[in-house]
């Protein structure tokens, strides 16, 4: 039977840090609590279909439609079937351009 870790990693959207549980939130918009930290859970996803933008969210690189300039160090992620808006952090920014850009 699959796991519920597993399913996480291929087929997820935002993974968010919730406290002392991470939350995820797969294609169909149906949320998982994980009681994992999110650094554990970015250690064990793969790392050219995910990528933890700040302290507290992990994407996949399936949910980006598209991101902008948000500051002169941030961007702004829209994602795929949502009117969520994700921001990078300053120190991922860069990290983020070229996982995305591949």
């Amino acid at each position: 039977m699959e796991t519920l870790m597993n399913r996480i990693k291929t087929n997820s959207s935002p993974t968010q840090a919730q406290g002392d549980f991470v939350l995820a939130i797969d294609k169909l918009g149906k949320k998982h609590i994980l009681n994992e930290s999110l650094q554990k859970v970015a250690e064990a996803v793969n790392p050219k279909q995910f990528l933890q933008i700040n302290r507290s969210e992990i994407l996949n690189i399936e949910a980006v439609a598209s991101y902008e300039n948000y500051t002169k160090n941030r961007l702004a992620i829209r994602l795929v079937n949502s009117v969520e808006i994700l921001y990078t952090s300053n120190s991922r920014t860069p990290a983020f351009r070229v996982w995305v850009e591949g």
